[in-house]
C-alpha cells in the first residue's frame, strides 16, 4: 500500500470537441455528462472524498494520458446510450473483460443505485456487462489501473428514458456518487 491518497477520477465521457450521442431535442450527449459530472463531483467533494475530473477541453486520448491513476483509484467514465430507432432504453455499466470482483459488485451497485432513483430497467438483468459485451469490444478507459466503470446512465433517444433522466437528475447524481463512496470505502 502507498502512501498516495486514494482517489476517483470523473470522466465526462464526451469534451467540448466530440459531441457524443444526439437525442431527444438535439441534446448532446456531451452537454449532459459534463452537467452530471459536476454534479456528482460537488457530491464527492461534499463528503471530503478526492475527486479529480477531467478538462472539457482535452480529447479523451488526452484525458486517458493525463489520467495518473494507480491499484486503489476508481477510474468512472460517465456517458448516455443512444439507438437508431429511439426504442431502446435503460441503464447499463460497463467493466472491463479481465474485471475484479469489486468492479463487478460496484458496477451493480451503480447500475441498482440509478435504477433506485429513476424507476428504469437494467439492461439485460444485471445492467452490469463487460467491454468485451459492448458494441466496441474494447474500451480504453479500461486499461486504465485502479477499478474501472463506464456508466450509460439512460438512453437519450428514448422519450420516456430521458425524461425520467431530467426529472431525477440530482437523484441519479446522489446515487451514483453514493455508489462511488461505497466502493472507494471498500477499496
Amino acid at each position: 500500500m502507498s502512501n498516495r491518497t486514494k482517489e476517483i477520477f470523473l470522466i465526462a465521457g464526451h469534451s467540448n470537441g466530440d459531441p457524443g450521442a444526439i437525442g431527444i431535442g438535439k441534446v448532446k450527449e456531451s452537454d449532459l455528462t459534463k452537467e452530471l459530472r459536476n454534479m456528482i463531483s460537488a457530491i464527492l467533494v461534499a463528503k471530503k472524498i478526492p475527486v479529480v475530473t477531467d478538462d472539457d477541453r482535452l480529447s479523451l486520448s488526452q484525458v486517458l494520458t493525463s489520467i495518473q491513476s494507480g491499484e486503489e483509484d476508481i477510474v468512472c467514465d460517465i456517458h448516455f446510450n443512444a439507438s437508431e430507432n429511439g426504442n431502446a432504453n435503460g441503464i447499463e455499466v460497463l467493466i472491463p473483460g479481465r474485471h475484479t470482483t469489486k468492479e463487478r459488485f460496484g458496477a451493480i451497485r451503480i447500475a441498482n443505485g440509478i435504477k433506485a432513483a429513476t424507476g428504469l430497467v437494467l439492461r439485460r438483468g444485471s445492467g452490469v456487462i463487460t467491454e468485451l459485451e459492448s458494441h466496441r469490444g474494447s474500451l480504453g478507459v479500461m486499461r486504465k489501473s485502479g477499478s474501472n466503470f463506464l456508466i450509460e446512465v439512460c438512453f437519450i433517444t428514448n422519450s420516456n428514458d430521458y425524461e425520467v433522466y431530467q426529472q431525477k437528475k440530482l437523484a441519479v447524481a446522489h446515487a451514483i456518487a453514493g455508489a462511488l463512496i461505497d466502493i472507494y470505502n471498500q477499496i
